[in-house]
């Protein structure tokens, strides 16, 4: 399949314009970059506070004064290439294609192998543009039952750490290496989950339990240092691994981002007169009036990938403290 770039870019301009209206009305810079409006800061860092919060003592790094850079985020094509590297690799049938069902308005392309024995499942990959995210789905969900024993049959789902190694196997399928994942301190960043049945075992009448899927997911790295802080999948790429090692699901939502402009550092004491203007961001619906301020790095949230996001801002992710011991994440934004 041949993909026409420019009649898509024009497609997607205007898709853009309709389901994305509020992008277009963002405030214009003297940079050239538009600065977020409420509604991309609200899925990206929370709601804005409601109340003053008075600092009563910063035990932080002052904030970061250098590389405060401003993404721009480019915009999406069609990648055939990869497509077909996943599908060869994860030996999917089928042909790229628009996908026309149930788009809500998105555009986006697939490869879908039908189940020729239950038609409500199928083997899919999925490149969407307007979501900036890619998908693949075997089409099932790790769970086996032995009915007339009463019993599980889910076996050789793989641990933790062989979750991580088989997932950073599948990195250079998608075009990408450990370099391209955020680190910490001890190494690569990497999260990982469990998905679990309970049943009561008819030989000895006890409840057990076994592992259904286990899940690792890596953090996108910011090219010029930084946090990536992510809502859902974004900034992420998530592999779920079931039995036999099966490689069930990939959701990988990483923005392709390139240096726009330079942001203005904040002290400590801009810092917190921000907070007691209100001028902050939480997750948290309830905030202690006062904080101490123990942590201050600099930060890039992604919104998930329904938030088409044309820029990732740097901000200063803060943790605050109170006189009993609730911590609380606060984001700031620096001088646009």
């Amino acid at each position: 399949m041949t993909i026409r770039l420019i009649h898509l870019n024009l497609v997607l301009r205007a898709s853009l314009f309709i389901v994305f209206p509020v992008v277009a009305f963002c405030e214009q810079r003297g940079n050239g970059v538009k600065r977020p409006d409420e509604y991309q800061l609200e899925r990206m860092v929370g709601n804005r506070l409601e109340t003053s919060i008075s600092v009563t003592g910063w035990k932080a790094p002052e904030p970061q004064r250098t590389n405060l850079f401003i993404y721009s985020v480019s915009p999406p094509q069609v990648d055939e290439a990869l497509m077909k590297r996943v599908a060869e690799r994860l030996n999917v049938k089928g042909e790229i294609e628009q996908i026309h069902e149930k788009t809500l308005g998105h555009i986006g392309y697939w490869i879908k192998e039908p189940n020729l024995t239950n038609s409500a499942k199928w083997r899919e990959i999925k490149l969407w543009l307007t979501m900036q995210s890619f998908t693949y789905s075997a089409g099932d969900d790790g769970f086996r039952w032995d009915v007339p024993h009463h019993r599980p049959l889910m076996s050789g789902v793989p641990t933790k750490e062989e979750a991580k190694a088989k997932a950073i196997e599948m990195l250079p399928v998608l075009g990408l290496g450990t370099n391209d994942l955020q680190h910490h301190d001890r190494g690569l960043e990497t999260w990982s989950s469990a998905a679990t049945t309970r049943y009561t075992d008819r030989t000895d009448r006890q409840r057990k339990t076994v592992v259904k899927e286990q899940r690792v997911s890596f953090v996108q790295r910011v090219p010029g240092g930084g946090k990536t802080v992510g809502v859902g999948d974004g900034g992420k790429v998530e592999f779920c691994f079931i039995s036999e090692g099966k490689l069930s699901q990939i959701d990988w939502c990483f923005r392709k981002m390139q240096k726009a402009a330079e942001a203005k550092p904040k002290t400590s004491k801009q810092v917190t007169r921000d907070l007691r203007n209100g001028n902050a961001w939480t997750w948290k619906q309830y905030v202690p009036t006062t904080l101490t301020i123990t942590n201050c790095v600099l930060a890039y949230p992604q919104g998930n990938s329904w938030l088409y996001q044309e820029h990732v801002w740097p901000f200063y992710m803060l943790t605050g403290v109170s006189s009993g011991g609730a911590a609380v994440t606060l984001y700031v934004p620096l001088e646009w």
